[in-house]
């Protein structure tokens, strides 16, 4: 697939930054992780869609797109910016352009 993207999140819960609902079915514990595609839109389409994704009903809007996956590989023309959790992880002078992310099963171990 190639795309011409503004926004690509992963996710393995429903909530991103300030409780936007990028990806309102994901699950933290479904063996799958989430993503939410924005395709290139105008501004005005952008400031139409803040709304929808603060309520999780973006999906229904053409140039989005919602879905899972156990593994993606993602390459890129030019740099791609990242952030994990919030926190940046590389900009555009890291000059990252491939990646792969893949769902391990139970490969971490939580004590409650």
């Amino acid at each position: 697939m190639h795309e011409e993207v503004i926004m690509l999140t992963l996710c393995n819960g429903p909530r991103e930054g300030g409780g936007f609902r990028v990806a309102p079915d994901a699950r933290p514990d479904d063996g799958v992780l989430n993503y939410a595609i924005i395709r290139s839109i105008s501004r005005l389409m952008m400031f139409r869609l803040i709304p929808e994704v603060m309520n999780g009903t973006h999906g229904r809007f053409r140039p989005v797109s919602l879905g899972t996956f156990v593994r993606l590989k993602l390459k890129a023309e030019t740099p791609m910016t990242i952030h994990i959790d919030g926190e940046m992880f590389a900009g555009p002078t890291a000059d990252i352009r491939q990646l792969e992310v893949e769902v391990v099963p139970r490969a971490v171990q939580v004590v409650v």
